[in-house]
């Protein structure tokens, strides 16, 4: 069960009521359709077996979901030129962090990358490969984080918060086509549900 991106959907909603933005009827229709497409992702991809307890899973769902919608609502609720700075900050001194955690915590693994990297070390080509994939993948996130910023401040949170959780659908499309994976009944449901989805929330 997704309980982050459903918890998550909830303060954006909740803001704008607040705020007297409620959306119409049938984009609140479009929304309560997306939410119910990333159940059915969720449900697909939580198929297997349960590593962790119920109550721990939940919990930490439930705190993740928390900690997604106050950033979302957060950045809302701002003028757009301010989120758009907000968020530059929050990119910056999260790699910051990140790079700090690394180098203080695991000395041994920072000093195996940057040596990795050098000229003619061994598996250099995959090493590159891999920063440039992640190069990338941070790049594209960015840009995701910044499309939404630019959705919630010029339009309706709600219906921003709701189309960027519908991101699973994107995962699956590019697992067809470039793994030429096969996707079960429920994940071709919740595809579906969130194409419908889209549609109401754009009308």
């Amino acid at each position: 069960m997704p309980i982050s991106a459903v918890s998550g959907l909830a303060l954006p909603i909740i803001g704008d009521l607040v705020t007297g933005e409620a959306p119409a009827l049938i984009h609140l229709a479009g929304v309560a359709i997306a939410i119910f497409s990333v159940v059915l992702f969720g449900t697909a991809a939580d198929a297997g077996p349960v590593a962790a307890p119920a109550r721990t899973s939940v919990l930490l769902g439930l705190a993740t979901g928390l900690g997604f919608g106050i950033s979302d609502l957060g950045l809302g609720l701002m003028p757009e030129d301010l989120a758009v700075g907000a968020l530059m900050f929050a990119r910056l001194s999260g790699a910051a962090a990140a790079a700090v955690v690394v180098a203080v915590l695991m000395p041994r693994r920072a000093g195996s990358i940057v040596a990795g990297l050098a000229v003619g070390a061994p598996g250099r080509s995959a090493r590159l490969l891999g920063l440039a994939l992640a190069l990338a993948a941070g790049l594209l996130d960015a840009t995701g984080q910044l499309a939404y910023v630019l959705a919630a401040t010029r339009g309706q949170m709600s219906i921003a918060a709701a189309t960027t959780a519908l991101y699973p659908a994107v995962v699956v499309a590019l697992s067809i086509w470039l793994l030429k994976e096969r996707i079960c009944r429920t994940q071709l449901t919740g595809m579906l549900a969130g194409g419908v989805s889209i549609a109401l929330m754009a009308a």
